[in-house]
């Protein structure tokens, strides 16, 4: 019996070891600055209620979080939705995407025509994964009918998605960009923490010059 208590008393001292251990040299992990995010959502969501029409309907795109949480994605959603029910405003439908963390963020392009092909001039598409970036068969498919899109263009998108032609061949109406590389979705609590007008641009049809400045 001894034996067996001086086992258990062994194995609990290891696992206590090893949990301070482990907190002491990784740590639980960044705490992420979700004020940000949920400014963003807050954002997105006065762009959309401003341009969707009487009777039109509000689609959103995201990241599906259920299988890897993403706390930014969710503060992001999760304000969108209330930002719109206080403007008297709802989301029609919200379509979940699973998504690769080592490629660039987008939304898969065939799901996102078959959704903009159902919409049209009175409805706003609300994509939290970036912009549409189509293939001739799916531009096709799209049709000229097609809702106003608002997109999240953060990081490096500007950079490798020609934006200003989504915003002349219609397929964007209102861009949020990421001013510098430090608007990411990894940002952390700090003390001092810079505010979204800081670290994000809206991008409009009447300022879309000002995206050369951040497709350099």
């Amino acid at each position: 019996m001894k034996n067996k208590l001086k086992i258990v008393f062994a194995v609990l001292a290891i696992a206590g070891s090893g949990a301070v251990l482990y907190r002491a040299l990784i740590g639980p992990g960044p705490r992420f600055d979700l004020a940000i995010h949920e400014s963003i959502g807050k954002t997105i969501a006065a762009e959309a209620a401003s341009l969707v029409g009487d009777s039109g309907r509000i689609v959103v795109v995201a990241r599906d979080c259920a299988t890897v949480p993403n706390p930014p994605a969710t503060a992001q959603l999760k304000a969108l939705a209330a930002a719109l029910k206080q403007t008297g405003r709802a989301i029609s439908a919200t379509n979940l995407f699973k998504v690769d963390p080592l490629r660039l963020l987008k939304p898969p392009a065939g799901d996102l025509a078959e959704l903009v092909r159902k919409m049209d001039e009175k409805d706003v598409l609300i994509s939290l994964l970036g912009p549409p970036d189509f293939n001739e068969t799916q531009l096709t498919r799209v049709g000229d009918k097609r809702p106003k899109i608002v997109a999240l263009c953060s990081g490096t998108m500007p950079r490798q998605i020609n934006l200003k032609k989504l915003f002349d061949d219609h397929f964007l109406h209102v861009a949020i960009v990421s001013r510098t590389e430090v608007a990411s979705t990894n940002l952390t609590d700090a003390p001092g923490q810079p505010g979204f007008d800081t670290l994000y641009a809206i991008i409009k049809p009447a300022n879309v010059s000002e995206l050369t400045a951040y497709a350099k």
